[in-house]
């Protein structure tokens, strides 16, 4: 009995070292699969925590961007507006230029007019002083063979009609 006793204990320990050994191996499995199951969790919640301050991170990025962008527009509107503004002032000035040359041109054709008929009128004055001259010219001869008194008449006669004629003409 006693090797029974002791065989039946070998077995009973053996059953007992398996089971031991058997359930600390669970313990241990369960222990790294808790590990495991916490170590997934982590990084879940510090993907999501990375994934949330990316988020922000863009989110401030685009916002910045976006103002940047904005100011960018504004200072090109305004650099348009001045471009706008000097252009208006330069076309302003081109046109009063451009009236005041017309304006001189047209001043410049009014005189060249009005010389041009000074200057036919100046012709037909020199025509009449030429004929005068010579008509005076004739009469001379004409006078040298008369009397005092027939020339002092003439002469008369002829001062008259040059006087009504210039006071017509006023």
């Amino acid at each position: 009995m006693n090797s029974v006793f002791i065989a039946v204990l070998a077995v009973a320990c053996l059953s007992a070292g398996y089971l031991l050994r058997k359930h600390f191996v669970e313990i241990r499995l369960k222990r790294a699969q808790d590990l495991a199951e916490e170590i997934i969790k982590d990084a879940q919640e510090k993907a999501e925590t990375l994934k949330r301050e990316a988020q922000l991170k863009s989110k401030d990025e685009l916002y910045r961007l976006k103002e940047e962008l904005e100011r960018e527009m504004r200072e090109q509107g305004e650099k348009l507006r001045q471009f706008e503004k000097r252009l208006l002032q330069k076309e302003e000035s081109l046109d009063r230029r451009v009236d005041s040359f017309e304006r001189r041109e047209r001043l410049l054709a009014k005189k060249e007019r009005e010389n041009a008929g000074r200057a036919r009128e100046l012709n037909l004055l020199k025509e009449k002083r030429r004929a005068l001259l010579k008509e005076a010219q004739q009469e001379v001869v004409r006078v040298a063979g008369l009397t005092r008194n027939e020339a002092r008449d003439a002469l008369m006669r002829e001062m008259v009609a040059s006087a009504r004629e210039r006071s017509a003409r006023t």
